[in-house]
């Protein structure tokens, strides 16, 4: 709709208000037309013309989409917290315009998108922020970092369903029960050209477990978790196990085979797959819209 005024006498927006049932801004302008003065000198395309004024008239566009019955178009942004929603959303609402956005942050479909032969509005969207898995977040938390027998056992209770080679009951006994022998043995080498003899001391430290001494203590681990929240993809993660003695205690160290940075993208490829089969024949594009 289009409200309008003069600087004569009489203002023309109240007037204007006639129109509403017509819901057609070219009407409106013929009406300023008419009981402005003016003159429709071109028609850009539907609904939008040109007015060459007599007097001085001011032209102001108003939505008037608040006066149907329902909206011209679907508009808007909501937000998914699963893949599945998204994907329920995204099948029902699209249209052959769809185009689905995955970032490390969060994942945009946008269900009137561009196409080759028609600009879209781009302003019906469907958002699902991608947020790290409290269980990935704690355990990446201790990549690399040395952690005492209480706080290596609270790890293993809390990724209790993660872990996988071990199982995480073996894990648990090996953190509970560990303790390291340690001996030094007397080494020595000869040399026959000059007769010399090299000596040294060397340290071996051997680490056992269970309550018979009889468990032996993994130098490799395993685990199964989700990375993101809301989705039903999970990442393998390989670590080597190491332990050390510091201060009189058992220190356990895990050390990841890839960084942290590179399991949230491994992962995110796996999410990428997740809404490609949630979505159907929907393009799946890594980035932003």
């Amino acid at each position: 709709m289009a409200n309008i005024t003069t600087n004569t006498s009489t203002p023309l927006h109240g007037t204007i208000e006639s129109l509403v049932g017509d819901q057609d801004l070219s009407a409106a302008l013929e009406w300023a037309a008419e009981h402005a003065g003016a003159d429709i000198v071109a028609h850009l395309a539907e609904g939008v013309d040109v007015i060459a004024a007599h007097q001085t008239v001011n032209l102001h566009t108003i939505d008037d989409e608040k006066y149907l019955g329902a909206p011209r178009r679907i508009s808007g942004t909501v937000t998914a917290h699963t893949t599945a929603a998204l994907g329920a959303y995204v099948t029902r609402f699209g249209d052959a315009t769809r185009l689905v956005w995955v970032s490390p942050d969060q994942v945009v479909a946008v269900l009137n998108e561009h196409t080759n032969l028609q600009p879209g509005w781009r302003d019906h969207r469907i958002v699902m922020p991608v947020k790290r898995h409290p269980l990935f977040t704690e355990l990446a938390a201790v990549f690399g970092k040395p952690l005492d027998q209480e706080v290596f056992a609270d790890l293993v209770e809390t990724l209790e369903r993660a872990w996988t080679s071990p199982a995480a009951a073996t894990m648990l006994e090996v953190a509970q029960t560990i303790h390291i022998n340690g001996e030094k043995k007397l080494s020595s080498s000869f040399t026959l050209r000059d007769g010399s003899i090299a000596m040294s001391y060397v340290s071996q430290d051997t680490a056992v477990a269970g309550r018979n001494a009889d468990l032996t203590v993994p130098s490799r681990v395993e685990l199964t978790l989700p990375v993101f929240e809301g989705t039903d993809s999970v990442a393998t993660i390989r670590c080597r196990l190491r332990t050390r003695r510091s201060g009189g205690q058992v220190m356990f160290v895990l050390l990841p085979d890839e960084t942290a940075d590179q399991i949230v993208q491994r992962a995110l490829d796996g999410l990428s797959a997740e809404i490609a089969a949630a979505v159907g024949d929907v393009p799946v594009i890594h980035g932003k819209p």
